[in-house]
């Protein structure tokens, strides 16, 4: 006879047979469920709530319409700023004490995990092109640096400084003047 594959959750051995591959995913059904219940002794509820307030201090306050309570000092696992006021919240409803002693179980404050996204926040828009970086002044030098190279330009005049060393000047017209000593110097100078 051809074994059906399914185990049973609750003995832990292999169903073989219709009948008990028929009434297996009942009764894993209700391991899972059970096994669910003995878990959520443990685990903290999470509910959706509604950010209700932000103070000046940072104190948060949630409302959570699923316990019928408003302005309920909360935490937070995420930075949040004014325009979140009023806007969907995950909150988990953190208790304190030992899992599954409902005697030793203390609530404390919840937790927000974070904000829920609108329809047309899901899809983030493209990243706007961030423009270049600035060079620092700090009033006696300025510098620039670059992995590669440097580019300086302006309409149809540039300065691009290599990385290997080249140094290349281009412009419409090109004026180099000095009110001292002018010095050409290099390996070779090549003039026209």
């Amino acid at each position: 006879m051809k074994k059906s594959g399914l185990v049973n959750l609750e003995s832990g051995k292999a169903a073989s047979g219709a009948s008990e591959a028929k009434a297996a995913p009942a009764r894993a059904a209700g391991s899972v469920a059970s096994l669910s219940s003995r878990r959520a002794g443990a685990a903290a509820p999470t509910v959706i709530g509604v950010l209700a307030s932000l103070g000046p201090g940072g104190e948060v306050c949630v409302d959570l319409p699923s316990e019928a309570r408003q302005a309920v000092p909360a935490r937070t696992a995420v930075p949040l700023s004014p325009a979140h006021v009023g806007r969907d919240v995950v909150v988990v409803m953190p208790v304190r004490g030992r899992a599954g002693s409902a005697r030793n179980a203390q609530a404390v404050e919840p937790v927000i995990l974070g904000v829920l996204l609108a329809p047309a926040e899901v899809i983030a828009p493209a990243a706007p092109h961030a423009p270049p970086p600035v060079a620092s002044v700090d009033g006696e030098r300025v510098e620039i640096r670059g992995e590669k190279e440097v580019v300086l330009s302006c309409g149809k005049a540039s300065i691009v400084l290599s990385q290997d060393g080249k140094i290349a000047i281009r412009g419409a017209r090109l004026l180099s003047a000095a009110s001292g000593l002018h010095r050409i110097r290099g390996g070779a100078v090549q003039i026209n």
